[in-house]
């Protein structure tokens, strides 16, 4: 069964959030400033990483069509050997 909070529950729950809010700012190893810059260059790097990875994708995507279109073109000569052959 659910049980029922009291105000004073309440309250002290409100309390002990005040209380770890307060300690984790005062114990930040790095100043908010310095955690924004450091999120930002992360992500931007993140980003970086993706769009050189498809970059990469994309080529090995263009390689492949060109191997595939390259051995269809091949493939009436070989059929033609097969039907003499």
């Amino acid at each position: 069964m659910a049980q029922e909070c009291s105000r004073e529950d309440f309250a002290w729950f409100l309390a002990g959030v005040g209380i770890g809010a307060l300690v984790g700012v005062l114990s930040a190893p790095k100043s908010g400033r310095e955690t924004r810059d450091e999120l930002a260059n992360s992500a931007r790097e993140g980003s970086e990483f993706i769009r050189a990875r498809a970059r990469q994708a994309a080529d090995g995507v263009t390689a492949l069509v060109g191997k595939v279109k390259s051995q269809a073109n091949e493939f009436p000569d070989h059929l033609r050997g097969f039907a003499e052959g």
